[in-house]
């Protein structure tokens, strides 16, 4: 048997021809994106075909969209490219097989379906928000009670977003004279290291929460691919678990991200958060003043009514000192009457008992003693009571009614 034996360029040859024959127009594959290149405006690419519910791979190949074909893409498609294209993205994309002798085998990527991507995004997105919810995380930002006032907030954003510099200008020259305190925690808002560097920053506020009265998440406008960043279980579950209430502004109108849904509050632009947190302080200020002039009209409601008061309480006491002085002055006159009565009594009682004193002293009056028969001998002008008290030969005086009678003692011998 003569074995037959081809050039290289023979098989190469061939083989073309065979892929010519069997792949003359382009066909729609679906694939994920392994790796991903961009050079030039041309990405290079690595597609990838896993075994289900395994990273095994079971095919590999390589694509490239070149430039010339890329912008001739309308402008929503072109806008999403660089999210579509990203590793690890499914993606659904018409293809035209194509062999070179030199470079091989490749696939040269002639337009993208759109919705396939859109489509396999949100999926995602509902098994993280079902993975979330199971491990009971679903609400737990929004449980945590919320601040009355906002002035001390950690802002997590790229400092190159323009979404940054809206939300610090529309805070600090806020018509109301607020003052805010803004930290910044640096973070990328897209590419692959979203996911590391936000949770970096989200454990870092969390552990300094008592410094803190929100977490903001902003970045500026995107494409909706570009939220894509923030449909992402770890960054769900450290927002969740986050000590303080967060607030996320990522720049979008309609599709809400995991980050969204499990925040205190999804705003959507950073513009809208700053907002937010004005009207959230101005509603305070609106209630601080309702209550100031409440608790002034209750003052003077109540000093009114506390005067009115007053007023009946002199008109009473007066009424009641007047009727106080009729009655004390009605006593006074009956006090003094019946003092006048008890005195007239008194001294006629005394008048009598004088009268009867005059007359007991009248009868004691010697003359009074002597008209009635008595005499009082009297011896050195003292009354004799004792004979023996006088001596003999003494001379006497004998008191009688009439007159006097003079006589000399005598000795019994």
């Amino acid at each position: 048997m003569m074995i037959t034996v081809l050039r290289l360029s023979q098989i190469q040859d061939r083989i073309h021809r065979a892929l010519v024959l069997n792949f003359s127009e382009p066909v729609w594959i679906r694939a994920e994106v392994a790796q991903s290149r961009l050079n030039r405006g041309h990405y290079y690419l690595q597609l990838v075909e896993k075994a289900d519910g395994s990273d095994e791979r079971i095919a590999q190949i390589d694509a490239v969209l070149w430039s010339s074909r890329s912008r001739g893409f309308p402008d929503a498609l072109k806008k999403e490219l660089s999210t579509i294209l990203e590793e690890g993205m499914e993606i659904q994309v018409l293809v035209r097989v194509d062999y070179h002798a030199i470079y091989g085998l490749k696939l040269n990527v002639e337009d993208i379906d759109l919705t396939v991507a859109e489509g396999r995004l949100a999926l995602h997105r509902q098994q993280i928000i079902q993975q979330i919810k199971e491990m009971g995380l679903f609400d737990r930002n929004r449980q945590l009670p919320f601040p009355l006032v906002i002035q001390r907030v950690a802002v997590i954003t790229s400092l190159q977003a323009a979404g940054w510099q809206d939300f610090r200008e529309h805070l600090q020259n806020n018509a109301y004279g607020y003052t805010f305190q803004l930290d910044i925690f640096p973070a990328a808002m897209q590419g692959a290291s979203v996911e590391q560097e936000v949770i970096k920053q989200l454990n870092t506020i969390r552990d300094r929460a008592d410094e803190f009265d929100v977490c903001v998440i902003i970045r500026g406008g995107g494409s909706k691919l570009d939220l894509a960043w923030f449909d992402n279980q770890s960054i769900g579950e450290a927002i969740a678990r986050s000590g303080i209430p967060v607030l996320t502004g990522i720049g979008h109108d309609i599709d809400e991200t995991v980050s969204d849904l499990v925040a205190a509050r999804a705003l959507k632009t950073p513009t809208a958060v700053a907002s937010f947190i004005l009207e959230t302080n101005l509603t305070v200020d609106s209630q601080l003043l309702s209550l100031r002039q409440a608790i002034i009209q209750t003052m003077d409601n109540r000093l009114r009514q506390s005067a009115s008061q007053l007023d009946r309480a002199v008109i009473t006491l007066n009424h009641t000192m007047h009727q106080t002085w009729d009655r004390t002055g009605w006593v006074l006159d009956q006090f003094m009457k019946e003092i006048r009565i008890n005195i007239t009594q008194r001294l006629k009682e005394q008048e009598l008992s004088l009268d009867q004193l005059v007359r007991q002293v009248g009868q004691l009056d010697p003359a009074a003693i002597l008209s009635r028969g008595f005499s009082m001998t009297t011896y050195q002008d003292k009354p004799v009571r004792d004979p023996a008290e006088v001596p003999a030969g003494s001379r006497l005086k004998t008191f009688v009614e009439k007159g006097i009678v003079y006589s000399n003692t005598q000795s019994d011998e």
